[in-house]
């Protein structure tokens, strides 16, 4: 009994020494902490005063669909108006502009400066590339449309079919570039440390929790992120008790904020 104490009497103090350094780390760096528990999942952040909740289906969400709903943003499927087409044509000339700098010698002699173009190119990208592909589609509507002026049956037949195809994938594309046009979160470009814990349930929760675990490595994975494991305790029949990853990359908080609400097994 003596000796069962001292090694839990152990324990503590390694936990506590682990969490000690876990959060010097998260104080050190830019890192957002995000509590994930097997039954119930918490977002804590010293920047972030609140979270929406929801019951996860799926670990991946849409996170155009999030964006949309967060926001009560209600999106007109009409064609682009003058002024966003301006910020648009705005946003694409700095674009331009960016990507032309990085063929500058200066700027490539200049780490630093290299790394904060790329960056800021990067943050116009998406929405280049959506505006760039709805001008291609706008003019193959164009197109179609005065094909089906012609008097030709067979012609015109075939113009309604293009256009029946087209005007779809047109406002999809509206639709993204609405959203992509919104507010962005100031810390969207920041990483997590990802605290996964088991609920109650005993072992079953243990196993639930690492389960969970691997759902969000596969994810990290996919997205190309590196996660390193920060400290852990496994449970008795499997799975964990908690973990703690650190989860570094492009943009993970912009993703991983939304698993916020509740993991439970039905």
């Amino acid at each position: 009994r003596i000796n069962r104490v001292e090694r839990k009497s152990t324990q503590t103090h390694t936990n506590t020494r682990r969490k000690m350094r876990l959060y010097e780390s998260l104080a050190s760096t830019s890192s957002i902490l995000l509590v994930l528990v097997a039954g119930s999942l918490l977002l804590s952040s010293s920047s972030s005063s609140s979270c929406n909740g929801f019951v996860v289906d799926n670990v991946v969400k849409n996170n155009y669909q999030q964006r949309r709903n967060n926001n009560n943003v209600k999106l007109s499927m009409s064609l682009l108006d003058e002024g966003m087409v301006s910020r648009l044509d705005n946003i694409r000339r700095s674009y331009m502009a960016l990507t032309e700098r990085l063929g500058d010698p200066d700027v490539i002699a200049d780490s630093n400066l290299l790394r904060k173009i790329m960056s800021d190119r990067s943050k116009s990208e998406e929405v280049v590339t959506s505006y760039e592909e709805y001008e291609a589609l706008k003019i193959e509507l164009d197109e179609a449309k005065e094909l089906f002026n012609t008097d030709d049956s067979e012609m015109k037949e075939m113009a309604r079919e293009e256009m029946r195809g087209i005007e779809p994938q047109l406002e999809g594309l509206e639709e993204v570039i609405r959203l992509l046009l919104l507010p962005k979160d100031p810390n969207d470009d920041r990483n997590v440390m990802l605290e996964i814990r088991a609920g109650t349930g005993g072992s079953e929760a243990n196993i639930f929790a690492g389960d969970l675990v691997d759902v969000y490595r596969k994810y990290i994975s996919s997205q190309g992120w590196k996660s390193t494991e920060m400290m852990s305790s496994l449970g008795d029949d499997g799975g964990y008790k908690s973990i703690t990853l650190d989860v570094r990359g492009d943009r993970v908080y912009s993703k991983m904020k939304w698993e916020a609400g509740v993991h439970r097994v039905q």
